[in-house]
């Protein structure tokens, strides 16, 4: 039954197996550990017995593995549909140590060429998907399996922040750790009549 609003839920994939400890961004083959494999079974637990209209999911095999583990947990028979609206951010520095990555403060922006992505862009694909998901599925549920500075600034644009690195720190009284736990669950609400309202905000850790 449709009602006058429609909800999708962002979901953060898994915990990685990422022996060698580099930022794997877009790299290709980086697959669930055990651990995030754990985590995506209470992601499917959390929505078991909700009418969820439809699966999205980025096309890396973390994402696709987290979403498969959902699609098999719940009672409706939900296909896990790809769209790179939803993929990891493109920038330079995949393949890079963490120590690195945590050295710049998780900056993937600030000072990158042009042929990489920037905040701004990330909002745009984001809302490219959130309209086009809300066409096809208004007034029902929907899940999305994505990556972490997608669920970030997809928060921080539902709040009303600019599309910044800057806006990160407004997330400390938002989400818990100041960065969205793997197989953390953002869930945007959208009233139907109301267009340009941004979307009520709620995240869940389901473990």
């Amino acid at each position: 039954m449709k009602t006058n609003t429609s909800t999708i839920h962002l979901v953060r994939h898994g915990a990685v197996y990422n022996p060698n400890r580099i930022y794997y961004g877009r790299m290709p083959l980086f697959g669930l550990s055990d651990e995030g494999k754990q985590q995506a079974q209470f992601t499917a637990n959390y929505f078991k017995g909700r009418e969820i209209a439809a699966l999205y999911t980025s096309p890396l095999l973390r994402a696709r593995q987290t979403a498969k583990i959902i699609a098999a947990g719940h009672q409706a028979t939900l296909t896990p549909y790809i769209t790179r609206h939803i993929i990891e951010v493109h920038s330079p520095y995949d393949g890079w140590p963490l120590e690195v990555m945590e050295s710049r403060n998780w900056d993937l922006y600030t000072g990158t060429n042009p042929e990489y992505e920037q905040p701004e862009d990330l909002v745009s694909r984001i809302l490219t998907f959130f309209n086009r998901v809300r066409q096809q599925h208004h007034g029902k549920q929907v899940i999305a399996v994505t990556h972490g500075d997608i669920v970030v600034f997809a928060t921080i644009w539902a709040h009303g922040f600019p599309a910044k690195q800057h806006s990160k720190s407004q997330l400390a009284a938002i989400l818990p750790d100041f960065y969205p736990s793997n197989c953390g669950i953002a869930s945007f609400t959208f009233t139907n009549d109301a267009p340009h309202k941004l979307p009520e905000y709620a995240y869940t850790k389901p473990y």
